[in-house]
């Protein structure tokens, strides 16, 4: 007994296959730096696909199931989970809570919702084939929608044809001259059903065979899937070449979460403590400069002298950490929030470590010092 068709069901396959068939574009833009807008088609696709396996009623509301379901996944796709992705591959953090961090930078949002709108544009473009080729085939009264066929109505005549003839394995293939007696096809009608697989040649002679279409559906899987494993690989692989080739280390309090920051050239981390990532209770920016000229008594000394005139200045100092290395120290009372700022000198290198909080009861001074008076460089 066939089960019963649902608009419900179907949307909700709809909704997954669209969102599993924007894996491919997802992990270009993060790993490769790609925006394949032109995959719009691919999510249309996955739509209708999702929607058939879940049953979904085949109806002129269709087109416009698909057109919606599409919009909204590469709307999903870039303001959820691409920030997401970025943040993770950038600082390791997986949270929703916490891709708000993104979002802060004005540079992103312009870059986000320019991409948007180029993918919003192909997604116009790429799925109104699709969904003309869907009404067209509903239209025709057609159940099993291929939005593949570029000549609908034509196949279920071809299967019709080749039945009564009893022409549907290799050992009973009928001539080129049967088949045009029985059915006119033009030769480019013949070749695309050909290379579509639903019509077989052997030895000159032609036999009718259904396409597997969950073999299609599989291979596709598979393809997404290796795309995901090479993208995390990549990433996890990049990641572990950060660590390899640290530049600076330092002893991290255990209540802090640290992550690599890499942008523009500039080179460091972010640490936040473990129990808000999203950096409120404050936070902990280290970087380091290797082709800069501060070093010795007098640069420490010159910055000291030129932080005293800015406005909100509290205190500052010079020191020696345990590894031997100059430290200016110092402390700004901004709108809202307590800055400390650290100063490590070596030779022509220097590291700069910038702390924020609101809450001046907090450990952050004390944990900033700690990791300006551990910091050591690795040469």
């Amino acid at each position: 007994m066939e089960k019963k068709k649902s608009y419900v069901t179907g949307i909700i396959g709809a909704i997954l296959g669209g969102l599993i068939a924007s894996i491919p574009w997802i992990l270009l833009y993060v790993y490769a730096n790609i925006i394949a807008s032109f995959s719009a088609l691919i999510i249309a696709l996955g739509a209708l696909k999702g929607y058939e396996i879940f049953n979904g009623k085949m109806s002129k509301g269709l087109p416009w199931i698909i057109a919606i379901i599409s919009i909204l996944s590469v709307s999903v796709a870039t303001f959820l989970v691409i920030p997401n992705l970025l943040l993770y591959k950038e600082y390791g953090i997986f949270s929703l809570a916490n891709f708000k961090l993104l979002y802060e930078s004005h540079d992103f949002v312009v870059a986000l919702l320019t991409d948007y709108m180029f993918s919003l544009l192909f997604t116009a473009l790429g799925i109104s084939g699709v969904i003309k080729n869907i009404h067209t085939q509903i239209n025709l009264g057609d159940t099993n929608i291929d939005v593949n066929n570029r000549y609908p109505g034509e196949e279920e005549k071809i299967k019709e044809t080749f039945t009564k003839l009893n022409a549907l394995d290799k050992n009973t293939a009928i001539s080129k001259e049967e088949l045009d007696s029985n059915l006119k096809l033009d030769d480019n009608v013949l070749l695309y059903f050909i290379r579509k697989g639903c019509i077989k040649v052997t030895k000159g002679r032609y036999y009718y065979k259904e396409v597997n279409k969950k073999k299609n559906i599989i291979l596709v899987i598979a393809v997404i899937v290796v795309f995901f494993i090479l993208g995390f690989a990549s990433s996890l692989l990049s990641n572990d070449i950060k660590e390899d080739a640290r530049v600076i280390t330092y002893d991290l309090p255990s209540s802090y979460e640290e992550f690599t920051y890499n942008s523009n050239g500039e080179v460091g981390y972010t640490i936040y403590p473990k129990k808000d990532l999203s950096g409120d209770s404050g936070e902990i920016h280290v970087y380091y400069y290797t082709d800069a000229t501060m070093s010795g008594d007098d640069t420490a000394k010159t910055i000291e002298e030129y932080l005293k005139e800015e406005d909100g200045y509290v205190t500052s100092k010079i020191y020696n950490n345990e590894y031997g290395y100059q430290v200016l120290e110092g402390e700004f009372d901004l709108e809202g929030f307590t800055e400390y700022f650290y100063y490590v000198f070596n030779d022509e290198k220097y590291a700069f470590i910038d702390s924020f909080t609101k809450d001046t009861k907090n450990n952050i001074k004390k944990d900033s010092a700690h990791i300006a008076n551990t910091l050591k460089w690795n040469d």
